[in-house]
């Protein structure tokens, strides 16, 4: 059995992010020196710029194999302690495209989107808005149900042993 992830509806199959987006490790640029002007550059922004800046990057480059990769951008974000934040912007701003990508597959309004999920209009714009991270469980599970998919969440604990 596959260990890719794929939420089955009776409307269609919605990929997981990785195969949604085709995520990939981001790397700075490094020259023969062996600088990162970019990395340099970055550390010299304000925190919220940075973060912002990390949370596009994170969501939206695809890095490609270069002799001047340096170091990666998770490793960045970890040590600006951005990367769990930069994380949870890119899955909401998945989740929020794969729900508006099955809409328009369906031709489904967002008042016959709310009134499937059992919800006001205002609440799944906050759900279909890639930036509003204020968005519940309760929500996500309503809008799985209402498309036939189901929400699957775990908790995946990481090796810390060096």
């Amino acid at each position: 059995m596959s260990s890719k992830k794929h939420l089955r509806t009776k409307y269609g199959t919605l990929r997981s992010r990785k195969e949604s987006l085709n995520f990939h490790k981001v790397l700075f640029y490094r020259t023969a020196s062996g600088r990162e002007p970019v990395r340099e550059w970055l550390k010299q922004i304000d925190p919220a710029n940075r973060k912002r800046i990390g949370e596009d990057l994170y969501t939206r480059i695809m890095s490609q194999d270069n002799k001047h990769v340096g170091s990666s951008l998770d490793e960045f974000l970890a040590e600006e302690g951005l990367l769990e934040s930069s994380q949870c912007v890119a899955i909401k701003r998945v989740l929020s495209w794969q729900l508006t990508q099955f809409m328009k597959k369906q031709n489904l309004s967002k008042a016959a989107m709310a009134e499937r999920m059992n919800t006001s209009r205002s609440a799944l714009d906050r759900l279909l808005d890639p930036d509003n991270e204020s968005v519940t469980l309760n929500t996500l599970q309503n809008a799985a149900r209402a498309i036939g998919a189901h929400l699957e969440m775990k908790l995946v604990f990481e090796d810390r042993a060096a």
